[in-house]
């Protein structure tokens, strides 16, 4: 333990400066002979009057001017006034007698964000405002804390501008050796080694092209661990998770529950660019105190229900009401994006459940419709008499299974031939000469669209010989448009 007795004070150049200290250490020294004493300095230096009264020189900057606005994440610079990781590493190791670092900050803050100003929030963090790691995490976990086996691929690799050119691919890791793959072809051996004052592996000549990255590392000749750094497809789904895979919390009032977003693809893999508005709700007795995302910019307010995916990663915080008790659940969901899961306990009585889960209505029937399928019912099982095949069980299996919303924008039916075909053909179905095209034959034409995840229908409408307006699709059965609503 050391006793501190000041930060970035002003008397660090002031004439009394020196003596004023002399007069705080002398009080601290007073109360407790045994411990040493420091002040955190920015101006002043190792041999000044001022730090010659404190035990332990605390300074908080070390030089260095950044080479431009951008804060990267290869955290490669730093402010001006400030010190990259590696630089205040090799300082450590350089010098013996320094007896640690301290950074600023090991989590994001609201205010001071330097390098700008409009922003809400500060860029020094180790973690962000949200609580997710930031890539430095891994730098500072592989220097802190060596004996952990860990490999961390920066940056993600979803960059469909950049085929062809040169992206430097860096690697933090506690191994000493690293050899990094590009689709299954080597891009050379890297070793750090104390000496050379490298603390991450670097490739930097890596010219992009879409695929898997994967780095095989080494530690004193052993095998020491891989990581896998892949092109994701595009957003088709959300994954849930609670911090410390946390499943129930205190009716107090005052207990929280950290729910973590992530939008992933059809493998499940994070699509770090994605930025998916993401919709959190709440049923039982709880409620959304917080959502957020851990970008600087973002100006959304913290209770706000709605929150842009940063990084490809969304947060929701939730709080019981005191005195309650029950099942609380939370809803996620982005547009465009459907998943189904089978959940233990969904509701009281009902151990397992399969639940399906979609953007919008027409999302969620989408996927009753693919399950529907799956087990064996045509989407023609109406129009063209395809009986369903039989099962004597179904099973679903324990896992997340997702998919994105159709790749075809517009995908619909066109009834092109309404009168005489079709109106004829329908009027023989009830024995009758004429019958309307109504709700009762619009009901098997959209369950038809919704299995083949078609959203749009082009109705034929006839003037003929047929009293005005005609055979038209709002005029044929003044329920067919609230039908056409009730489908999605």
């Amino acid at each position: 333990m050391i006793w501190s007795f000041g930060n970035e004070v002003g008397e660090q150049r002031a004439r009394n400066g020196a003596a004023i200290a002399q007069s705080l250490r002398d009080i601290i020294r007073e109360e407790d002979p045994t411990r040493y004493t420091t002040v955190g300095s920015d101006q002043a230096g190792p041999n000044d009057a001022f730090t010659g009264v404190v035990d332990i020189i605390g300074l908080n900057y070390q030089g260095g001017d950044p080479r431009n606005r951008y804060v990267s994440a290869y955290e490669l610079y730093a402010v001006s006034w400030g010190a990259s990781p590696e630089k205040v590493f090799a300082a450590q190791d350089r010098y013996p007698y320094v007896a640690g670092e301290f950074v600023w900050t090991g989590w994001d803050y609201l205010g001071e964000p330097t390098p700008y100003d409009l922003s809400r929030s500060s860029y020094f963090g180790i973690i962000d405002l949200a609580g997710f790691p930031k890539d430095r995490f891994y730098l500072y976990q592989s220097r802190w804390n060596p004996t952990v086996k860990m490999a961390h691929i920066l940056p993600h690799w979803n960059w469909p501008d950049r085929k062809g050119q040169v992206t430097p691919v860096h690697v933090f890791s506690s191994g000493d050796q690293a050899e990094l793959f590009l689709n299954g072809v080597s891009q050379g051996v890297q070793k750090k080694t104390v000496s050379s004052g490298s603390y991450r592996f670097r490739w930097g000549k890596v010219v992009y092209q879409p695929g898997e990255l994967q780095v095989v590392t080494y530690k004193n000749g052993n095998s020491w661990t891989n990581a896998t750094m892949r092109t994701t497809g595009e957003p088709s789904g959300l994954h849930a998770s609670t911090y410390r895979d946390r499943k129930t919390i205190k009716a107090d009032g005052a207990d929280l529950s950290f729910i973590s977003i992530a939008v992933v693809d059809q493998k499940g893999d994070v699509v770090r660019p994605s930025n998916n508005a993401i919709t959190f709700s709440v049923q039982g007795p709880g409620e959304i105190v917080t959502t957020d995302n851990g970008d600087p910019t973002d100006m959304v307010p913290f209770p706000s229900p709605e929150r842009k995916a940063f990084g490809g990663l969304a947060l929701a915080i939730v709080r019981p009401k005191a005195g309650s008790s029950g099942k609380i659940t939370v809803t996620a969901s982005a547009k465009g994006l459907e998943s189904a899961a089978v959940v233990e306990k969904p509701f009281p009585g009902v151990s397992r459940a399969l639940v399906i889960a979609g953007s919008d209505k027409r999302g969620t029937i989408y996927g009753i419709h693919t399950l529907a399928e799956q087990s064996g019912q045509s989407p023609l099982h109406w129009f063209a008499d395809v009986p369903a095949k039989k099962h004597a069980q179904i099973h679903a299996q324990p896992k997340t299974t997702i998919h994105g919303e159709p790749s075809v924008r517009y995908r619909g039916l066109f009834i092109n031939d309404e009168e005489p075909a079709l109106n004829t053909w329908w009027a023989r179905q009830h024995n009758a000469t004429r019958y309307p095209l109504d709700t009762e034959f619009y009901a098997h034409v959209f369950d038809l669209l919704l299995r083949l995840k078609a959203n749009y229908m082009w109705p034929a409408m006839w003037k003929s010989f047929i009293a005005p307006p005609g055979n038209v699709f709002f005029k044929d059965d003044p329920g067919n448009q609230q039908l056409a609503d009730d489908y999605g």
